[in-house]
């Protein structure tokens, strides 16, 4: 039983890491060589936990392959347009100009009812406000509305709004961040005397965020919510 779990605990490191190094994409949506990858990978890693008689390099060593030339293949497609389109193919587009083309989802294998299930998942509820759907090569489908249909945009409505960005993290689940912190110019000590203004103790504090506004926002793991003006806008640029 011991050797099991050393086994699957060697096992399990030995993924972690080919999978790490096979970059963010192989965690996300997969192309379609990158699918084959994965359940290879699955494939070898059960080998050895299946068969004790089996030596834990003929998983581990077969997997490296695979890592060596899945690396191969993704620098050779970024490099080689014709070789990008064998192995993830390319996308096809199954509304255009809100028309279905039923012919293409044919050749694609994609039903109707995909469609429309997709279309919701992006969405969509009215296909007939849809202008363009089209399948990405990792099954995906992005679907835009007809301009009909699509919402006003700011520079349409003579509207300049400041600029988006996403909030600095400050403190997560009680624990400062002093990295974020530091950035700022400020410090745990700063962070808790501007939690003390909400009588919010850091033990206390779920989440607490600095937008580029300097805008401080803390939730409770009650739920409560406070916000208030902690730095200029110029002290809050990170």
């Amino acid at each position: 039983m011991l050797m099991v779990f050393v086994r699957a605990a060697v096992m399990y490191v030995i993924v972690m890491i080919t999978m790490r190094l096979m970059g963010k994409r192989m965690i996300g949506q997969l192309q379609p060589f990158e699918l084959a990858v994965a359940m290879l990978m699955a494939d070898l890693a059960a080998a050895p936990l299946s068969d004790l008689g089996t030596p834990l390099l003929y998983g581990i060593v077969p997997m490296f392959a695979l890592l060596f030339t899945h690396s191969v293949i993704t620098v050779l497609s970024c490099k080689l347009p014709s070789l990008r389109r064998i192995v993830s193919g390319k996308p096809a587009v199954l509304i255009k100009d809100g028309v279905i083309d039923y012919d293409e989802m044919v050749r694609q294998c994609y039903s109707i009812n995909d469609l429309m299930e997709a279309l919701r998942a992006a969405g969509q509820l009215d296909v007939s406000q849809v202008g363009t759907a089209i399948l990405e090569t990792n099954g995906q489908l992005s679907a835009f509305p007809d301009s009909k249909y699509r919402p006003a945009n700011t520079s349409e409505l003579h509207i300049s709004p400041d600029p988006e960005s996403v909030p600095t993290v400050l403190m997560l689940d009680g624990r400062a961040d002093d990295e974020n912190l530091a950035l700022l110019g400020r410090d745990g000590r700063w962070l808790r005397d501007q939690l003390a203004t909400f009588n919010l103790p850091a033990e206390r504090t779920l989440i607490c965020t600095l937008d580029r506004m300097g805008n401080l926002y803390a939730q409770d793991y009650t739920g409560a919510s406070y916000k208030k003006r902690a730095l200029t806008k110029e002290q809050a640029k990170v």
